[in-house]
């Protein structure tokens, strides 16, 4: 019997194998060995298949940034989660990529929660910092401007230059805490 842990699990393998483009509810139903139409039975369509593994690829980001941060002090908390998400989406390629490209809706049922924690997780890093509470979404909407871009750009090879690109990661990790 076929269960949304199992298709939810298929489905993030096909990303992770296949890339984006291989994914989709005719792949998931091949990897799981049913036909598409009963698929149907427990996803009104490909954009809930997504939406459901971008919320749970969300999931695993933030528990991954969590296990890396744990026990870290102060403000190098900060620099740490930034790390922890390279690395992630490193390890996760076609699965952030799919990420990025679904917009988190902070309003709906399935992204609240783990927006929150994530919220709340940089939040205090960045209190750690010296950032006022006043200024978080400020300075959370940078930090992913510069995250997002940086990774979407290492992904795309886009950093043609000579100087090593970990080093120009770590560089704006030092200017973004001052």
């Amino acid at each position: 019997m076929i269960d949304g842990g199992m298709i939810l699990e298929a489905a993030i393998g096909c990303v992770e194998e296949d890339g984006v483009g291989g994914f989709g509810v005719n792949a998931v139903a091949r990897r799981l060995g049913i036909k598409p139409p009963s698929l149907y039975n427990h996803v009104k369509n490909g954009d809930e298949l997504a939406l459901l593994v971008v919320v749970e690829g969300n999931w695993r980001m933030l528990r991954f940034m969590e296990s890396r941060v744990k026990g870290v002090e102060g403000g190098e908390a900060l620099g740490v989660l930034m790390c922890a998400m390279r690395e992630w989406a490193h390890e996760h390629e076609a699965l952030y990529m799919l990420m990025s490209q679904h917009s988190p809706d902070p309003a709906s049922v399935e992204f609240k929660p783990v927006l929150e924690l994530m919220f709340a997780l940089f939040s205090e890093a960045l209190l750690a910092c010296g950032v006022k509470e006043s200024e978080h979404v400020h300075a959370l909407r940078m930090l992913r401007s510069m995250m997002h871009g940086f990774i979407l750009l290492e992904a795309g090879s886009q950093f043609a230059l000579a100087e090593d690109v970990t080093e120009s990661f770590e560089w704006m990790i030092a200017r973004f805490k001052t």
